[in-house]
């Protein structure tokens, strides 16, 4: 562990809450399914690269656990959270969707995630109002298709895959809005595909696609909705031939961790 960070680029005081993290409080870390210890070195590990905006909400979220582990409330941890609420996101960065879209085997939509990825813009305050107009106009064209795509029949039949697929299906729609800033105005129905995923997700034996479970891992508020996230990952994590789903696990952890 120590080989993968240099310590003089760590505070005296920051360095001692890490160990006091690994070695404590990680213990009492909630994961369904998973040996508290192992993720607690998991998230040090990424906490630790600190060269993107969620490592570093990562890095300071552990900080504040750590620090109200062992102190309970005290003006350190505090300055902790508030980092790392200001380096925390409500969603991973673009890249790094596209890249979850293009690591799925199989996707239920070919393409359509990528094109919504492609939909995320980078200067919505700026654009004029022909271009609001305009991208309005596009993300229509995209909402139109997430609602209209036929979900492909599955090898087996089973209801968990075709379950899993309209997973997959309401949580493109509900990042296609939390992404472009609402422009559709559309929270109403948001929350209902964003329940009717809870829903679906609380009744699968497992949830192999990595999208969905972020996604909705991003909008669980309540100790119940989180709860559905964590025990799906940890059902699947059991499967044979699921792949692992720890980083996924992590970055809820994280965003749980800056909300609380």
């Amino acid at each position: 562990m120590r080989g993968a960070w240099n310590p003089t680029d760590i505070q005296a005081g920051d360095h001692d809450l890490i160990q006091y993290f690994q070695l404590v409080a990680s213990r009492s870390l909630a994961a369904f399914g998973c040996d508290s210890a192992e993720l607690g070195n998991v998230v040090i590990r990424i906490a630790l690269v600190r060269n993107t905006a969620p490592s570093t909400a990562l890095f300071h979220s552990l900080l504040a656990f750590s620090s109200l582990h062992r102190h309970g409330d005290n003006p350190q941890a505090v300055e902790h959270k508030i980092s790392a609420l200001e380096a925390s996101t409500n969603y991973p960065a673009v890249q790094s969707i596209r890249r979850l879209a293009e690591s799925e085997k199989s996707p239920p939509c070919p393409g359509l995630l990528s094109e919504i990825c492609d939909a995320v813009p980078g200067h919505l305050p700026s654009m004029t109002s022909a271009e609001r107009d305009g991208y309005k106009s596009f993300l229509k064209i995209l909402d139109w298709k997430c609602r209209s795509m036929e979900l492909p029949p599955t090898a087996d039949g089973g209801v968990d895959a075709s379950s899993a697929m309209e997973v997959y299906r309401l949580a493109m729609l509900v990042y296609l809005n939390r992404a472009s800033d609402n422009i559709l105005n559309q929270s109403t129905r948001t929350q209902q595909h964003i329940d009717e995923a809870f829903a679906i997700l609380s009744r699968l034996g497992s949830c192999d696609r990595q999208f969905p479970v972020l996604i909705l891992g991003c909008e669980a508020q309540s100790d119940e909705q989180r709860a559905v996230v964590l025990e799906v990952i940890a059902r699947t994590e059991r499967g044979d031939s699921s792949r692992s789903l720890k980083l996924i696990d992590t970055w809820n952890w994280v965003r749980w961790q800056t909300q609380e």
